[in-house]
């Protein structure tokens, strides 16, 4: 579930803490040893007055980008680009051994 109020108006450095499952093995109900729980700092890209969603990018790797959507072609929050590798704001998630043993709990 996610849910956020973007604060008006965008201030440099704006940061936040996502967290996300990946599966390696999602449709293996019996072997759950490719569930973890990742989580990374992000860093919030520059966005508008006026905004249209907030949006978590999942990338290969384990990585992820956050972005607002605003319209505004600065090249950091367009929804139909897919994020350069060298995109500054791509961050790399790490895994969280106590919230991957929380979530493994579910399947016992």
């Amino acid at each position: 579930m996610c849910k956020t109020a973007c604060p008006q108006p965008w201030k440099p450095g704006t940061q936040l803490r996502i967290e996300w499952e990946r599966d390696r093995k999602p449709f293996d109900y019996k072997d759950r040893s490719g569930l973890a729980v990742l989580t990374a700092i992000v860093t919030v890209p520059e966005y508008a007055a006026r905004t249209s969603g907030f949006w978590a990018i999942f990338l290969p790797g384990d990585r992820v980008k956050v972005m607002v959507a605003d319209g505004n072609a600065n090249g950091h929050n367009d929804l139909n680009v897919r994020p350069a590798d060298d995109d500054p704001f791509i961050v790399k998630g790490v895994r969280d051994e106590a919230l991957t043993q929380q979530a493994l709990k579910r399947f016992q």
